[in-house]
């Protein structure tokens, strides 16, 4: 792990921007749902945006990226896959 971040000083950033990017994909799902008030969905619309904020600060911290990654996350470049290891319930807009 250690000679991973060594080569990429972004690893913490693009593994946090993954969990968040989960968390906010599932904001998104529950402010769009109809099925739940209005009032109730508008009342977690400010952590929406501070989710949306951080996950752009998170990209100006990278720097560079596809447009795939900013929609699906980064993959690993050991494992092929999502970076894993901060929940996104752990992640703080």
């Amino acid at each position: 792990m250690k000679q991973q971040q060594d080569q990429d000083p972004t690893l913490e950033y693009k593994t946090e921007y993954n969990a968040l990017l989960e968390r906010e994909k599932k904001a998104e799902a529950y402010l769009n749902n109809e099925s739940i008030p209005l009032d109730e969905r508008m009342s977690w619309s400010q952590t929406y945006n501070d989710i949306c904020k951080r996950l752009g600060w998170l990209l100006q911290q990278i720097g560079r990226y596809t447009p795939d990654e900013i929609s699906f996350g980064f993959k690993s470049p050991i494992q092929g896959g999502l970076f894993v290891g901060v929940k996104p319930e752990e992640v703080i807009a």
